[in-house]
C-alpha cells in the first residue's frame, strides 16, 4: 500500500520547524545558498547536524563538492531572506549584508544562531541527498524570536515578543552622536511617540530615520527601442540596468528621474508619468519609475554608465539585470505596451511576483540559489 503524496505533503507541512539559510563557497570564490526547513542536529554528543538538498538544485554541485559549509538560523522578522533564498534569482546575494566564516562560507548577521559545518557525509536519498556536517563552531546572534515555518507560512512562536519597531535600513550606520550638539545618544520610544529613535542624552534631539526616495526612468524611442545602460559603479557593477538613482533634495520625481537620464547616459527625456510605485521596506526604500520618451539619441557612457544602448524587448538580458525593480517595471512596461494603456503600477517587493513559486520552499523541495 502507497501512502498518497498529496496527502504526506500536506501532514508534512503541519510540521512546524525553524527556519535556516544553508550557505558556502565554491572554488572560484562564488557564495552559494539555499533556505531549507527540514533541518536537524543528530547527536549532541558528537555535534552533527543534517540537511537535505535536491539534486537538481542549481546549487548542488557547489556543496557537492564544498568541505565546508555554514547555518544562518533565521529570526522571525526575516521572511525576506528566507523567500529571497527559497527561490530561483540571479543572483541571492546581491545588495545583502553578510558576514564570513573562517572557511568563507556566508553568515548571516541578522541569524539568532550560526553553525560553521565540516562536511563529513552525503547520503543518497533519490532526489535529494541529505549532507551530514560536524559543527566546529557555534555562535548566538540576535534575540529576536527565531523563525518557525508551518502549512507553507512564515511565523513565530505564539506569545514569542515582537521586536521594537525601528527602521531598517542595510545600509545606515547606527547614529552615535548627536547631529545637533554632539553628545551621545540613547536608543528608545520619545514622549509621545510608538517607535524606538535615537535621542540625545543632553539636549533631547530626536534623530528621525525616513526611507529614502529611488527615481528612474523606462524612456522609449519613436521605434519602441527602450534606453539601457551597464552600470560602472557597484554595487552589482556590470549588470545592466535603466537611469535610476537618488532622489536629490529640492527635486519633483519627475526632475529626478530626467536628471538620472542625464547623468548616466547624456540623453535628454521627456517624463510622460508614472509607470510604479514600489515599496522595497527592507532597504527602506521608495522607488518610483517614471515612463518617458527620448528626445534625442545622442547617447554616451558615463563616470556611472561603461555602456549605453539602446534594446528592443527582445534584446534585453534578463538575467543580467542589476535588481528585481529593474525587471518587474520592465515586465509591466511592455505588458502595458502590448494591452495598449497606461496604469500605474504599485509593488511591494517583500512578497514574490506572483510568477515565482513559493511553496518551493515546502519540506518536500529545497529552494536553491544560482
Amino acid at each position: 500500500m502507497t501512502v498518497d503524496l498529496a496527502t504526506f505533503e500536506d501532514v508534512i507541512s503541519r510540521f512546524p520547524s525553524g527556519v535556516v539559510v544553508v550557505t558556502t563557497r565554491d572554488c572560484k570564490d562564488k557564495p552559494w545558498g539555499f533556505a531549507a526547513s527540514p533541518f536537524s542536529s543528530v547527536s549532541l554528543d558528537s555535534p552533527l547536524v543534517l540537511v537535505p538538498l535536491a539534486r537538481s538544485a542549481e546549487c548542488y554541485q557547489a556543496f557537492n563538492s564544498a568541505e565546508w559549509f555554514a547555518i544562518s538560523v533565521l529570526s522571525a522578522e526575516d521572511e525576506v531572506t528566507a523567500a529571497r533564498f527559497a527561490r530561483r534569482s540571479a543572483d541571492q546575494f546581491a545588495g545583502l549584508d553578510v558576514e564570513t566564516d573562517d572557511h568563507g562560507s556566508p553568515l548571516l548577521p541578522s541569524a539568532v544562531a550560526t553553525l560553521t559545518c565540516q562536511r563529513i557525509n552525503v547520503h543518497d536519498c533519490g532526489q535529494h541527498a541529505v549532507f551530514v556536517g560536524r559543527v566546529t563552531k557555534a555562535g548566538l546572534g540576535s534575540e529576536d524570536s527565531p523563525m518557525v515555518y508551518s502549512r507553507r507560512r512564515f511565523g513565530r512562536f505564539p506569545g514569542a515578543p515582537r521586536p521594537v519597531l525601528t527602521p531598517r535600513v542595510a545600509s545606515l550606520d547606527p547614529v552615535r552622536h548627536c547631529v545637533r550638539c554632539g553628545s551621545g545618544v540613547v536608543f528608545g520610544v520619545p514622549e509621545g511617540d510608538t517607535v524606538a529613535r535615537h535621542i540625545c542624552r543632553r539636549c533631547g534631539n530626536v534623530h528621525y530615520v525616513n526611507p529614502t526616495v529611488v527615481v528612474g526612468c523606462v524612456a522609449e524611442t519613436t521605434d519602441g527601442r527602450i534606453l539601457m545602460c551597464r552600470r560602472r559603479i557597484s554595487p552589482r557593477r556590470g549588470f545592466w540596468t535603466f537611469p535610476s538613482g537618488f532622489l536629490e533634495c529640492g527635486e519633483s520625481g519627475g526632475d529626478g528621474a530626467r536628471r538620472e537620464v542625464l547623468e548616466e547616459t547624456r540623453a535628454q527625456v521627456h517624463i510622460e508619468g508614472l509607470l510604479c510605485v514600489i515599496d522595497v521596506p527592507q532597504m527602506s526604500e521608495v522607488h518610483l519609475v517614471y515612463r518617458g520618451t527620448l528626445r534625442s539619441l545622442t547617447l554616451a557612457p558615463t563616470a556611472e554608465s561603461s555602456e549605453v544602448t539602446l534594446m528592443t524587448e527582445a534584446e534585453i538580458p534578463w538575467d543580467e539585470l542589476a535588481f528585481t525593480s529593474i525587471g518587474e517595471s520592465l515586465r509591466r512596461y511592455f505588458e502595458d505596451r502590448r494591452q495598449k494603456q497606461r496604469v500605474v503600477h504599485s509593488l511591494d517587493l517583500r512578497t514574490a511576483p506572483p510568477s515565482e513559486n513559493r511553496d518551493e520552499f515546502a519540506p518536500s523541495v529545497c529552494g536553491a540559489s544560482r
